[in-house]
């Protein structure tokens, strides 16, 4: 329906229009360099927050040649090169991403409470286990509590609100 489609591209699209802002304790030149590998991937950040809003959340695997061949360890991004390509595989949390059962603990890291490892799906391939750390969450909507726990730590879809209000 075109009506569903605009309220979850229109969305999506105006979120990046203008710009991001990016709180770091990287310093300032670094930083540069991350603005820019963010507006040569903006149309997959684009389809990977589109992914999340139809579908309640999406991750992105970051790919990035940070001297660890071990994707299960932490990104550690001193040790990417500059000039080093970026790439995002993206999937919705549906097909392609299966979250560990296994939480971050440590309560003072952002991710605290979501999965420690994603395990990617990509064609015919065994699953790529990744740090938490080498993933980007976009979840949407958050539900009850007792709906949170069902869906994992992921949102709802932003459709599932605008059923259940035609429904009424």
């Amino acid at each position: 329906n075109w009506i569903f489609r605009r309220i979850i591209d229109k969305v999506s699209q105006d979120m990046w229009s203008a710009g991001i802002t990016i709180n770091s304790d990287v310093e300032p030149d670094k930083l540069k360099l991350v603005y820019k590998k963010l507006n040569l991937l903006r149309s997959d950040l684009i389809y990977a927050r589109q992914q999340a809003r139809l579908y309640g959340g999406a991750a992105a695997l970051i790919m990035v040649d940070d001297g660890e061949q071990d994707l299960t360890k932490p990104l550690n991004i001193y040790n990417i090169k500059k000039g080093a390509k970026v790439k995002l595989q993206i999937t919705d949390r549906w097909y392609g991403v299966e979250p560990s059962s296994e939480l971050v603990k440590n309560y003072r890291n952002d991710d605290f409470g979501t999965p420690k490892y994603y395990t990617f799906m990509v064609g015919n391939e065994p699953g790529i286990k990744a740090h938490h750390s080498r993933v980007l969450r976009f979840v949407n909507r958050r539900g009850p509590r007792i709906i949170q726990q069902i869906l994992q730590g992921w949102g709802l879809s932003e459709l599932e609100h605008i059923y259940q209000e035609l429904l009424n």
